[in-house]
């Protein structure tokens, strides 16, 4: 039996957090929307003073920080709701003249552009995209007009980059072998509170990071396949951890550019890839069509030994949540992957294995399942078991114990997969295994809200 002050700890740790993370009386929502107001001005100043493309990138994660949990707080029944919406509001018009219409801070971006002509793939695509989204601003005088074109016109010409390449100088991992291992995980490594709020997990990411690396470290795996990486930081947080058994890494994909427009607010991909092997032909695809504004895409990869290539690799993290159309989309999505897959496969005599997030509901029989079932070989799921707390890949349970600790719904759910084409299973084969990260009886140390999954596929 547990001792009384655990209990007592387990009954009132989600209270603690929720207080610790969720403005809830209007007061609160007040003080809070001042404090993001002050920040979000500091942030402005100093990039208006001296522009520099990383902390603008940590500006919009601010942003997304502030508008989701207003607006999670707005869609509650939390005395705060009203404030929050309001809130929201005030926060749109402060961004608004701050942000959108702020010539000064355009000045200043136009002048950086001209002092630096040439930049890293990674960021010139980022400048110009950011450059571009002044087309719209009101009251440009025809001097700045010309300018900005001019800057424009630089940076098209310019060799462009959807993510960053990084190398750690740790020896690789060149030997041909008869097996390669590939773990895929959704790490809910989110900005802000997305991760207490959406996912589940207690803690923010840069709590987890550590152990999270340390299991990923500890299993010896070859390769590395992260979702919800979304933040530069994060990524070089995971790059950091991971450096001296890692030496190939692929990161910051497909960053959705904060620019002079409310319409350029939204997320990046937030697929992260460390390879112990060298990798050749990385490539991020954006899916066309998404239902939010969210970069979601594929990124797909020949991960190579001094023998020749191994195996090719697409990893991705697929629409979320069930909305009208949701299913459809995904099936459109699954459908864009597999037939860059089979294209791929006119050209290789290598396995050919799709990992990652789908948000497939593991028996929903929606028209995205049925392809998979169709096409895909998924030895995780062979035996058909029922979706329950040992046979799951993720839960709502932990969203549940901190949200509403005395009326939890586990939700438990398969929405993680790892598939090889099925025409490949007479020359490739796969064996899954179950990655743990999270407890249901230690709920305050998950390492996040999946399981992953840990598959070896012989050669």
């Amino acid at each position: 039996m547990l001792p009384l002050r655990k209990i007592v700890y387990f009954l009132l740790a989600p209270l603690n957090l929720f207080a610790a993370v969720i403005p809830s009386t209007e007061e609160d929502v007040a003080n809070y929307l001042q404090q993001a107001q002050e920040e979000l001005l500091t942030s402005i100043g100093s990039l208006s003073a001296a522009p520099d493309l990383l902390i603008w990138n940590r500006l919009s994660g601010q942003i997304l920080t502030h508008f989701s949990l207003l607006t999670y707080l707005a869609q509650s029944d939390l005395p705060a709701k009203e404030s929050a919406s309001l809130a929201i509001l005030q926060l749109h018009g402060l961004l608004f003249r701050s942000l959108i219409q702020n010539q000064q801070l355009y000045d200043a971006w136009l002048v950086y552009a001209e002092d630096h002509p040439s930049l890293d793939p990674y960021y010139a695509r980022q400048l110009r995209v950011l450059l571009e989204s002044g087309l719209l601003m009101e009251g440009l005088t025809d001097e700045m007009k010309d300018r900005l074109e001019a800057a424009i016109a630089t940076y098209a010409g310019h060799e462009e980059a959807l993510f960053l390449s990084l190398q750690s100088g740790t020896p690789d991992k060149s030997a041909q072998t008869e097996e390669l291992t590939v773990l895929t995980l959704n790490c809910c490594f989110m900005p802000g509170p997305f991760p207490f709020l959406y996912g589940g997990a207690p803690l923010p990411w840069p709590e987890r990071v550590n152990g999270l690396a340390t299991r990923i470290i500890e299993s010896g795996v070859d390769v590395i396949c992260l979702q919800e990486v979304h933040e530069e930081d994060t990524s070089y947080a995971l790059y950091q951890a991971l450096q001296n058994d890692y030496s190939y890494f692929y990161t910051a994909m497909a960053p959705r550019t904060l620019g002079f427009s409310t319409a350029t607010y939204g997320l990046p991909s937030g697929l992260f890839v460390a390879s112990k092997y060298p990798i050749e032909k990385p490539r991020f695809n954006l899916f066309a069509i998404s239902g939010f504004p969210m970069n979601y895409g594929f990124f797909d990869f020949v991960v190579k030994s001094n023998m020749g290539p191994m195996a090719h690799i697409y990893t991705t993290h697929m629409q979320s949540l069930n909305y009208t159309h949701f299913p459809q989309i995904r099936a459109l999505q699954l459908k864009q992957i597999l037939e860059t897959m089979e294209a791929d496969q006119q050209e290789e005599s290598i396995p050919h294995f799709l990992c990652g997030d789908l948000n497939i509901p593991y028996g929903s029989e929606e028209p995205a399942e049925l392809m998979l079932q169709e096409q895909f070989y998924d030895h995780f799921n062979q035996e058909r078991r029922p979706v329950d707390a040992d046979h799951r890949t993720c839960t709502d349970y932990f969203t549940g114990y901190l949200l509403s600790p005395t009326q939890i719904d586990p939700n438990f759910q398969i929405l993680d997969y790892a598939l090889l084409l099925k025409s490949e299973r007479s020359s490739y084969a796969i064996e899954t295994e179950l990655f743990p990260m999270n407890d249901l009886d230690r709920p305050l140390e998950a390492l996040s809200d999946h399981h992953g999954l840990l598959t070896t596929i012989h050669r």
